[in-house]
């Protein structure tokens, strides 16, 4: 999952950290798996609905399997939006 933002030419008006599932690991994340960057109100908006679809779909998968929504990398849970989208705060 990549920060959107970079093609929207609205000002930003947050920063938004995002944990990366199942990518917590890679060299583009903070020591908690995180990636962080700014996001105007619209794509914040959008972010949350593609959040949660997202998470709706590991919860079904993991139910499937008889487990809970985690990140395979580092066990986290990814239950819910705020397991993913980890922190908003207003850039102003």
């Amino acid at each position: 999952m990549v920060l959107p933002g970079t093609q929207c030419a609205a000002e930003a008006d947050v920063i938004v950290t995002l944990h990366q599932i199942h990518a917590c690991s890679s060299g583009d994340t903070d020591a908690f798996g995180n990636e962080s960057g700014p996001v105007c109100g619209g794509c914040l908006e959008s972010m949350t609905a593609d959040v949660r679809a997202y998470v709706d779909r590991l919860r079904a998968v993991a139910r499937r399997r008889g487990g809970v929504a985690a990140c395979q990398t580092c066990g986290a849970p990814a239950m819910h939006v705020s397991d993913v989208i980890r922190d908003v705060r207003p850039l102003k």
